[in-house]
């Protein structure tokens, strides 16, 4: 069993398509302030500089993303409990301990 999975997680492709749609959030004018961020907080040679600011901006990337796809997400949750009466809110079935 131990084998199948290793197999199957091998198989399982990586997550490029999630990986371009964050790719596609234009938010390239924090790019510069993330650079100065870090130049004051870290003693580092200039080319480390820029990339750990530039890693700074693509992980603000994946925020964006991660947030306006758990938006959709909930827009299409609050469409499905308007659509059906949701049982959540009705009262739980407690059973009666009568014998029989």
């Amino acid at each position: 069993m131990l084998y199948e999975l290793s197999a199957t997680i091998l198989r399982r492709p990586a997550p490029r398509d999630r990986l371009q749609k964050y790719a596609a959030i234009n938010i390239s004018h924090f790019e510069p302030f993330d650079i100065q961020h870090v130049a004051h907080k870290v003693c580092a040679t200039q080319p480390l500089i820029d990339r750990l600011g530039r890693a700074n901006t693509r992980r603000r990337q994946l925020l964006r993303y991660n947030e306006q796809r758990q938006d959709k997400i909930a827009r299409y949750v609050d469409k499905d409990l308007e659509a059906s009466p949701s049982k959540i809110n009705d009262p739980p079935v407690v059973p009666t301990g009568g014998a029989s």
